[in-house]
């Protein structure tokens, strides 16, 4: 009898051994402890392209592509047929440093390579269901990905309309450098075009976001004309002046840690001697922003409280500013002045008429409260 009930645990436990192992072959296959290399040197010998998730900690969609999308049988059958794939933490260890040779600048990113030259084939962006998520890679191995237009453009591809869809693929993984880039050669050898061509127009004002660019200097030096037959371009051009401090030397400060000075107060002079109109609230936020960056929130609320006196700022800007003050300062005058500034934008809300069914207002309560709540803390 001891030995029937030892012969008969010894099957449940086989049968549950089995039933986990059916289970771990479910879905995508993602490789554990390979480095990059080490997993195109695999996918090589298996004839096999690498495909890498690229997330971080806090990406939430991230999470649900990991719970809800890769645990899927019929995507972990297209998948571990075709990829060796690998999850990369874009924030530690390698994944740090590929980061920024990848350029990824945004969560999740998907990018394939292919195994044999190690070159990347494609990549594409985001959260998406199942079938969908199966559709979109099947799209792009089947079409050849950015990796077959990147040829093409290198090879002399002009045809206006294939260029529009190759810059608007590029922009739609984050290669804005490449798109600017692509642009200005399209739009410089159809100069004389731009202004009688309402679809050079939309491609010049929708990509070239560079006021230093050499197409923004042409159309700058010419405005009068060209604002004749486009009455919205004066309004777009000056805001390409206002939000490039913060597309060029705050982002470069964001990565390097090393703020570009020099070149900065080169652009404000440019700006001042270019009569933009609101210089002054770009120079605030610009420095609001370093502050808020370097993490000096004394200079940054005294900055804020000033600027607050003479412009407004929209939402996200004030969040992104006050979040990190909540979730690193300690500092009780410095939390109470933050709750200040959030009680008061509450009434602004509140008090415009535009803004009558704000959605950010209940998110703005809530955000307040807790920030009294830090300061009644010990």
């Amino acid at each position: 009898m001891k030995l029937y009930k030892i012969i008969k645990l010894f099957v449940l436990l086989l049968f549950v051994a089995n039933a986990n192992m059916l289970c771990a072959q479910d879905g995508v296959q993602f490789v554990k402890d390979l480095t990059f290399k080490e997993t195109l040197s695999l996918a090589n010998k298996q004839g096999k392209m690498v495909f890498v998730d690229c997330y971080t900690d806090w990406c939430g969609p991230c999470k649900k592509m990991t719970r809800e999308v890769f645990t899927k049988k019929a995507l972990g059958d297209y998948m571990n047929k075709n990829f060796v794939s690998i999850a990369m933490n874009m924030e530690k260890g390698e994944g740090a440093d590929y980061k920024n040779q990848w350029k990824i600048v945004a969560f999740p990113t998907y990018v394939i390579f292919d195994s044999n030259s190690g070159k990347e084939l494609t990549r594409f962006i985001g959260y998406a269901k199942e079938d969908e998520f199966l559709k979109k890679l099947k799209e792009q191995i089947e079409s050849g990905g950015l990796a077959i237009l990147d040829s093409l453009y290198a090879t002399g591809k002009q045809d206006k309309d294939w260029i529009i869809s190759y810059i608007s693929k590029l922009k739609g993984v984050y290669r804005n450098d490449d798109a600017m880039q692509v642009a200005t050669s399209f739009l410089r050898n159809n100069k004389e075009k731009l202004i009688e061509d309402s679809t050079l127009m939309a491609l010049f004002v929708n990509t070239i976001k560079d006021p230093e660019n050499e197409m923004f200097t042409y159309v700058w030096k010419n405005r009068d004309d060209f604002t004749k037959k486009y009455s919205f371009l004066e309004r777009k051009l000056i805001q390409t002046w206002q939000n490039y401090p913060n597309a060029k030397y705050l982002s470069e400060y964001r990565k390097s840690g090393a703020f570009d000075e020099e070149g900065y107060n080169k652009y404000l002079t440019k700006m001042y001697n270019e009569q933009i109109p609101g210089i002054d609230s770009v120079a605030n936020v610009t420095n609001i922003s370093k502050s808020c960056i370097a993490k000096q929130f004394d200079e940054m609320m005294d900055l804020l409280e000033k600027h607050l006196q003479k412009y407004n700022v929209p939402d996200i800007t004030l969040y992104n500013w006050l979040l990190p003050l909540s979730k690193i300062s300690k500092d009780k005058d410095l939390l109470f002045r933050s709750e200040r500034i959030v009680r008061n934008h509450i009434v602004k809300l509140e008090n415009a008429e535009f803004d009558k069914n704000n959605n950010f207002k209940s998110a703005w309560e809530k955000f307040a409260d807790s920030l009294k709540e830090m300061q009644q803390s010990e």
